[in-house]
């Protein structure tokens, strides 16, 4: 469910700023899920770089990096 619609979950809870939520979306993918779901998270945080989007992709980015 979480890869429909090009990752649309993870990228609405990056957008509306909801960071629980996101946190524990991020739980439940895989590493290669976890990469495609960043280039989606990557093209929103390119256009608009403000200090809560740099918040929410450093969380991501320390999920990617602790993955097992």
């Amino acid at each position: 469910m979480l890869k429909k619609e090009n990752f649309r979950v993870i990228t609405d809870t990056f957008l509306y700023n909801k960071p629980e939520a996101f946190a524990l979306l991020l739980d439940y993918l895989d590493r290669q899920q976890l990469k495609i779901a960043r280039e989606h998270v990557d093209r929103f945080y390119d256009k608009r770089r403000t200090t809560k989007f740099t918040n929410l992709r450093n969380t991501f980015i320390h999920r990617q990096m602790t993955i097992d």
